[in-house]
């Protein structure tokens, strides 16, 4: 680590950042991680641990239970709202497809085998 400085995560709305603090009081970037589609876990010793779908793992390590908690609320809470704005979007997309192709005269089964409307669930 440049400086010898502990790695801090910094979560946004869709990502956390972890940046290394310098010697010179600076934050050097070292990672971006998105968090849609990770899997978040209580781990020991006051860590949450971050799981990507392709394995790997990003963990958040916490000076105490409470800050833990914390972080794994906020982490959940922000995956959960990510996944809730993805799920309107294709619904809304799906509608707006669906009410073009009908009126064009595009049947719903033919709308279905083209994979409007299904959902990833």
């Amino acid at each position: 680590m440049a400086g010898g400085g502990d790695i801090y995560p910094v979560l946004f709305n869709d990502i956390i950042v972890y940046a290394d603090k310098t010697v010179l009081g600076t934050y050097k970037l070292k990672h971006v991680v998105p968090i849609r589609d990770m899997k978040v876990t209580r781990g020991e010793s006051n860590t949450i641990d971050l799981k990507a779908k392709s394995g790997k793992s990003f963990p958040v390590q916490a000076t105490t239970t409470e800050d833990r908690e914390a972080w794994f609320t906020a982490i959940t809470k922000a995956i959960e709202q990510i996944d809730s704005q993805l799920e309107a979007e294709h619904g809304a997309a799906s509608a707006m497809i669906s009410g073009i192709a009908t009126q064009k005269g595009t049947s719903k089964n033919k709308l279905a085998s083209m994979g409007v409307g299904k959902t990833d669930a």
